[in-house]
């Protein structure tokens, strides 16, 4: 085994060891937590999802463990890899390890009674993540897993260059857009549902924009 399939092989271990961790002091509070443990919040942060606690404890970060896996392998046997951002690979190795430990930690503590805006938790460390991914989207050069993968910024370089250049751009102002639904999602009123549609308009900017804009350019480049 090569140098370099070990230092792959020893992230994807790191990683998911530390997808683990919340774990160990989930079981050390587990009398004190209550039977039912939320696990799911609506965009104002209200609980309208339960688990018992013990599977709670140990589910989710098991459950992040597995993707956590599932991306680095997927990462590793692209045979386009050379074209994966540096910087973009390493946000994605340690995306699932960062928002499990964030996630889970949070959980926990609402868990034992203490008001955490869990809302506000997730889409900071959710639009944190989007606003590095956009910032360096323009430097990931055509591979088969990471970046906007549609049919037809795979066909041509030329538009996995442009789409990836507006796309970096979008998925910068959809990372503000998540963190300021977190800030709406503390407002009392109709605080939640700004919220959720301010989730909503930054997910379709993300996602939907890029792809029809690649669509755009090929029926352009075709015609040309």
């Amino acid at each position: 085994m090569t140098k370099k399939k070990l230092s792959d092989l020893s992230r994807a271990l790191l990683s998911s060891a530390v997808c683990l961790l919340p774990v160990l002091p989930g079981l050390l509070l587990l009398p004190a937590l209550p039977e039912q443990v939320a696990t799911h919040f609506d965009a104002a942060g209200v609980p309208d999802g339960f688990m018992p606690k013990l599977q709670a404890v140990v589910t989710i970060p098991a459950f992040m463990a597995l993707i956590n896996l599932f991306c680095h392998a997927a990462l590793h046997f692209d045979p386009r890899r050379q074209g994966q951002s540096g910087v973009l690979r390493t946000v994605t190795m340690w995306f699932c390890p960062v928002l499990c430990v964030v996630l889970q930690a949070a959980t926990l503590v609402y868990a034992l009674g203490v008001p955490v805006p869990i809302a506000l938790v997730c889409c900071v460390t959710v639009g944190i993540f989007f606003t590095i991914i956009g910032n360096y989207l323009p430097k990931c050069r055509l591979n088969y897993t990471m970046g906007i993968r549609t049919p037809w910024t795979l066909s041509s370089e030329e538009n996995w260059n442009k789409t990836h250049r507006l796309g970096g751009k979008l998925w910068v102002a959809a990372g503000l857009l998540i963190t300021a639904s977190g800030f709406l999602a503390l407002g009392s009123g109709r605080g939640g549902e700004l919220a959720f549609g301010l989730l909503i308009a930054a997910v379709a900017l993300a996602s939907i924009v890029p792809v029809v804009y690649s669509l755009v350019l090929y029926q352009r480049e075709k015609k040309g």
